[in-house]
């Protein structure tokens, strides 16, 4: 998706950046740089928009297939057998 910011002339990319757990943290736009051919997005930036969740979940993103997935909060995720709290 493109944008235009006011008073600016470049058009602008929407991103979409995750965190280290590779959960959605937020919306990121980068000017899209129509001189060069190919496009430069920040560290842990896809175009690729997360989906919409429901309360208690996070979208979080697979870098394998370039898509998003739905996961609980990591707070709210159940313990897991064997690993130490």
């Amino acid at each position: 998706m493109t944008d235009v910011l006011p008073g600016c002339e470049k058009k602008m990319l929407t991103g979409y950046q995750y965190g280290d757990d590779m959960t959605f943290t937020c919306v990121y736009l980068f000017p899209n740089n129509e001189d060069q051919p190919a496009i430069h997005m920040p560290p842990r930036t896809t175009l690729v928009a997360p989906p919409a969740v429901d309360a208690g979940m996070v979208p979080q993103y697979e870098a394998a297939s370039d898509s998003w997935t739905v996961v609980p909060k990591p707070e709210l995720a159940p313990p897991q057998r064997g690993v130490a709290p």
